[in-house]
């Protein structure tokens, strides 16, 4: 028998027709491919999606007997990874320790391997095992060719990956997929997830709304930066520096205060702040260039002594 489709699984998603159209169709012609690819930015819905497609799949379309995603043995959630010392954390994990992060996480061979292990044993009480990746983009290289020979012969398991852009991926990996696309929302949809969510004061922040660019994610976590950021540095950098030892004093703090998730979104944060007052395309490049090189893991406090300085108001 079919299993049925129960529309009100996607009904919390906002703005996405394309994407909910093309998962409502996989359930309701039971055409399971082996692997799906959400593509679109980070926090337009994706892992909403994910969750909703996984109730819709494993409860039968019963709304009323939501399933336990988080313990349920059929399916395994992975995320990006920090190293601390034998243990491996995500983001989250690392800020409730108050372990202090230089570098992005990343998803490991040993991360892999799990996967594997998970994906070659019977489903135990669904009619399959399901792995979802959350941001696939953090694949290393060699965590990445050790999936692709699953992706190829999955026996019991579906996979859904999720990336911000199908441009970093390895093509061997997307050519196995289903992508399934997101969109940025509009703005009537954005101020309509920020109301239902609770962050409708986020609303009156012009920068904040033009960095999340359409999702609803970045906002919110753009407005979370904002309140971790201490003032006294916020207050430091409405202003160029405008000496030389103004620059190194302020590149010193943010190194010293700010994590790297935290100096990577102030960089976003400086560039319309500075727009906005200034109008300067050199400001513009030469932040861009520090985000670069951030970006391509350079040491932090270089990087920010490099941009200072380059930017002092002569």
């Amino acid at each position: 028998m079919e299993p049925t489709i129960n529309l009100n699984h996607f009904s919390s998603i906002i703005g996405q027709p394309t994407a909910v159209k093309l998962l409502q169709a996989i359930i309701a012609t039971n055409r399971i491919p082996n692997a799906l690819l959400f593509v679109g930015e980070e926090g337009i819905g994706k892992r909403l999606a994910a969750n909703c497609f996984i109730q819709s799949l494993f409860s039968d379309g019963q709304v009323n007997l939501p399933i336990e995603i988080s313990n349920h043995r059929d399916i395994l959630w992975v995320m990006p990874t920090y190293q601390h010392g034998d243990k491996l954390l995500t983001s989250s994990q690392a800020i409730a320790q108050g372990i202090k992060r230089k570098v992005p996480p990343v998803i490991r061979i040993s991360q892999v391997r799990e996967i594997v292990e998970f994906a070659t044993s019977k489903p135990l009480n669904a009619p399959k095992k399901l792995v979802v990746i959350e941001d696939a983009d953090a694949l290393n290289h060699q965590a990445a060719s050790a999936l692709l020979k699953t992706l190829e012969e999955p026996a019991n398991t579906l996979f859904i990956l999720m990336a911000n852009s199908i441009q970093t991926l390895l093509p061997t990996i997307i050519s196995r997929c289903q992508v399934i696309p997101f969109r940025r929302l509009s703005d009537n949809d954005l101020a309509t997830v920020l109301t239902q969510n609770g962050y409708s004061d986020i609303l009156a922040n012009p920068t904040l709304i033009t960095i999340a660019r359409g999702s609803p994610g970045l906002a919110i976590a753009s407005h979370q930066m904002l309140q971790s950021i201490p003032p006294e540095l916020l207050n430091q950098c409405n202003t160029l520096p405008n000496s030389l030892m103004a620059a190194l004093s302020l590149a010193r703090k943010i190194d010293r205060s700010l994590e790297y998730s935290q100096q990577l979104w102030l960089i976003d944060y400086l560039m319309l702040l500075w727009w906005d007052s200034l109008h300067r395309t050199d400001l513009m490049a030469k932040l861009e260039s520090a985000k670069q090189a951030l970006l391509k893991l350079a040491q932090t406090r270089l990087v920010w002594e490099v941009a200072l300085v380059n930017c002092i108001q002569l």
